[in-house]
């Protein structure tokens, strides 16, 4: 399992590559939403730690609804980081660094990539 923030910064990172401008917090949640349903599909188990609750508006998941709050509609451009303390930098969140698994990370890659394919547009 992956923390939902891990998740929504790999999309925005596959997003960039692929010159989408477009990703506001709410399809960013929406986006981490179907890689969670598409993974528990697959593996019975959920890609991410955070519970999903039923809004009015959609499925929330809650860490990444009060991460993105402040930014309101607006596009978000970056990815969040982390301080990494042996290279003394600012690295981006990566699924990589997150599971020693590498069938479980290759697999979570794969469904990212599948999702924003079909739904990143």
């Amino acid at each position: 399992m992956f923390k939902a923030i891990t998740i929504a910064s790999e999309i925005l990172g596959q997003a960039k590559e692929r010159g989408i401008p477009d990703i506001t917090p709410m399809k960013l949640i929406k986006l981490v939403y179907v890689c969670n349903g598409f993974y528990l599909a697959f593996r019975r188990k959920p890609l991410i730690d955070a519970p999903i609750t039923a809004w009015k508006f959609g499925p929330i998941i809650a860490p990444l609804y009060y991460e993105y709050k402040k930014e309101g509609n607006t596009v978000i451009t970056e990815r969040p980081l982390i301080y990494d303390l042996d290279s003394l930098t600012w690295n981006p969140l990566s699924i990589d660094e997150e599971c020693a698994d590498k069938k479980e990370v290759d697999f979570a890659h794969s469904i990212i990539k599948q999702v924003m394919d079909t739904y990143g547009m």
